[in-house]
């Protein structure tokens, strides 16, 4: 996630530790990006932690 916007980190970072199932965001640059989604998901999982499915709201219009 970029420093100069904590926003992003920090909405992955509570949805992470509490667990969601899903996480929604508009954010495709950096939340929604599949070539940044492995190294989430190495990361929490060396943190004993889930990564939410990370979805935009055209994603869930598709299904």
């Amino acid at each position: 996630m970029p420093d100069d916007l904590p926003g992003d980190a920090t909405h992955l970072a509570v949805a992470c530790v509490q667990e969601v199932d899903f996480l929604l965001t508009w954010n495709i640059r950096h939340l929604a990006n599949p070539n940044k989604l492995d190294h989430l998901t190495i990361i929490n999982r060396r943190l004993g932690l889930l990564t939410p499915q990370i979805v935009t709201p055209e994603m869930l219009w598709e299904e």
